[in-house]
């Protein structure tokens, strides 16, 4: 028997290991990585640590992170009464008459008096979006490391595939 893998063979071995450590490697479920996932995210929210290091042993092999959504938040002038709005923009030169009364620009108008620390009549401040909240997690590993790491702590190439071995 030849201690060499045909391509056929490798492919067969790593299918086996692939099906049995899937559960526990999944996002989805009650697997291993899923409720690591879940303390993480519970960490980042909790704390604001986003990531960590991934350490075997005390040896860095990659980094765990917590992916985060952008902030949308934003301050903006909301209209809650147009017609004094629209009476107050006329009276303070934003607006003018024509069969009624126009604002040109409207919501750069209200940015504008935002910025400016002006609160016109029927407007009110208000915070719109989405402050940043976890979407989920990444897991880097180097395989290489990994391999060297369970070489040192006796157990021998375990991972001959990682190494590059054919």
């Amino acid at each position: 028997m030849s201690n060499k893998l045909t391509p056929f063979e490798r492919l067969y071995i790593e299918q086996a290991v692939y099906k049995a450590i899937a559960s526990d490697v999944s996002t989805k479920g009650a697997g291993l990585r899923a409720q690591l996932d879940a303390a993480l995210i519970d960490g980042y929210l909790s704390t604001g640590v986003k990531s960590r290091d991934a350490l075997i042993q005390g040896q860095k092999v990659g980094a765990y992170s917590v992916k985060v959504s952008k902030d949308t938040r934003k301050t903006v002038l909301s209209i809650q009464d147009r017609k004094a709005w629209l009476d107050w923009a006329l009276e303070n030169g934003y607006a003018h008459e024509e069969k009624h009364i126009v604002v040109d620009d409207e919501q750069e108008v209200l940015a504008e008096l935002l910025n400016n620390g002006e609160l016109p009549d029927g407007c009110e401040v208000q915070e719109v979006g989405t402050p940043p909240r976890p979407t989920g997690t990444t897991l880097t590993v180097d395989p290489a490391k990994v391999n060297a790491i369970m070489g040192e702590l006796g157990m021998g190439n375990v991972f001959p595939l990682l190494d590059g071995e054919k």
